[in-house]
């Protein structure tokens, strides 16, 4: 099975079993309807639940898996990964990219090369990649605007005076 990393698990909320989570993916909402087959990694294993909730509460997302309503049953879970099956992803809209697909893509400007991506930061404005290179981490913002050409090896950003 292919394993897709979408989030993590951060802390608790309450005595009930909500897990606080750090999206790495988008559409969480869409990924984790109730009944939804998860896989947690816990000590190197990739073991199966099933989601009872998903939702934010004061812009906390919180998860809740079935069997799991107990603080004290929760303990293994902090901060452990959060996978879904590739194979049954939801489908995104095009020109759209998981987090995955865009970290470790090289980065060029007028065909000379920059540096990778290593990071994406999620902003309520915007997305933006963080290419390191040799002189530190810039971010770029992840809009049509700013990106030339893109493969499933590289990335063409236009040129923007003073980037790098």
């Amino acid at each position: 099975m292919n394993y897709l990393l979408i989030g993590k698990i951060t802390g608790f909320k309450g005595l009930k079993g909500e897990m606080k989570v750090k999206a790495l993916s988008g559409f969480m909402i869409e990924r984790l309807p109730v009944g939804k087959k998860i896989y947690i990694e816990i000590n190197d294993e990739y073991q199966t639940f099933h989601v009872e909730s998903y939702h934010e509460k004061q812009k906390t997302p919180l998860l809740e898996l079935k069997g799991y309503n107990d603080i004290n049953k929760m303990q293994k879970f902090n901060k452990a990964h959060i996978y879904v099956d590739a194979d049954e992803e939801i489908m995104i809209e095009e020109n759209a990219y998981h987090e995955n697909e865009l970290i470790g893509l090289k980065v060029y400007q007028n065909k000379a090369y920059k540096g990778d991506v290593v990071d994406i930061r999620n902003y309520p404005k915007d997305d933006y990649l963080v290419v390191e290179t040799e002189n530190g981490n810039v971010l770029i913002p992840f809009r049509d605007e700013f990106i030339k050409e893109m493969d499933d090896e590289s990335i063409e950003i236009v040129d923007l005076e003073g980037l790098f």
